[in-house]
């Protein structure tokens, strides 16, 4: 499974931040793999918060297509963004 694809199903289950993504995907350069999933078609909101010791960082939250809330497969995502919003090329980068 590619760092974009482990990236997205992170996504589908909640808002995740750079820590989470180094924690559960090995993905030192979130804010990258986020631009690829968007050029890919997914709707992904970022909101800049403050942690408890004053820093900010940011949060990333996918818009799930059509209120959709189960998780779809991993190998259909991209596809089923693409049909949810509108006709949209579809790549992810192999990372």
């Amino acid at each position: 499974m590619t760092q974009c694809e482990k990236i997205l199903a992170m996504l589908w289950d909640g808002p995740i931040t750079a820590l989470d993504a180094l924690e559960h995907a090995g993905c030192m350069r979130l804010a990258a793999r986020i631009a690829d999933l968007r050029r890919a078609g997914h709707l992904i909101t970022t909101d800049h918060v403050t942690i408890n010791t004053g820093k900010h960082i940011a949060r990333y939250t996918l818009e799930k297509p059509n209120g959709q809330q189960s998780h779809p497969q991993y190998n259909d995502v991209s596809q089923q963004a693409a049909g949810a919003y509108g006709s949209v090329e579809v790549s992810i980068a192999q990372r």
